[in-house]
């Protein structure tokens, strides 16, 4: 539907901006594009595991560690908003560690460029249970609500502090 077609081609702009903006805490976008219906986007391989794999084995972690983890997702966070990205799905599976011991946030498929019209008031998109309540209710954001999800995660991987 005609919907359907804007909103595509809108969400296919923001990802083709994100490939302009390279950080070492970011996923690198190469290209993003269509064919026929479908959208793609070819991103950097990051050879390691989620941070969500990290916190299900319950692996004792050293506060250097976490410290480390956390202000890496800070550091990306701070340049994607300093370029106008709200990321709006910061969680652990989104979080990749490589075995050279990097992080990395991934995934801004849902990503919003900030004073952009693509996404619409009271759609709430994300993961529940790392939205921050206006996100939830559909309501105005900004970067904030990354922020919110980073300090869950902060938590998380407190709890593992051996």
């Amino acid at each position: 539907n005609k919907t359907g077609i804007e909103l595509g081609r809108r969400l296919k702009s923001e990802a083709i901006a994100a490939t302009h903006r390279h950080h070492e805490n970011i996923v690198d976008i190469y290209e993003a594009g269509q064919d026929l219906d479908l959208f793609y986007i070819v991103m950097e391989f990051v050879n390691g595991q989620s941070l969500e794999s990290i916190l299900k084995k319950h692996s004792t972690l050293t506060l250097e560690r976490i410290s480390t983890i956390f202000l890496s997702i800070c550091d990306g966070l701070s340049y994607a908003h300093q370029q106008g990205i709200i990321h709006r799905d910061i969680k652990p599976s989104n979080i990749i560690v490589s075995d050279e011991n990097s992080v990395k946030i991934a995934d801004f498929g849902i990503a919003k460029i900030e004073n952009s019209d693509a996404t619409q008031l009271g759609l709430s998109l994300g993961t529940p249970s790392y939205m921050a309540p206006e996100q939830s209710a559909g309501k105005a954001i900004d970067c904030r609500v990354d922020i919110f999800a980073a300090g869950i995660i902060a938590f998380e991987l407190l709890s593992l502090c051996g």
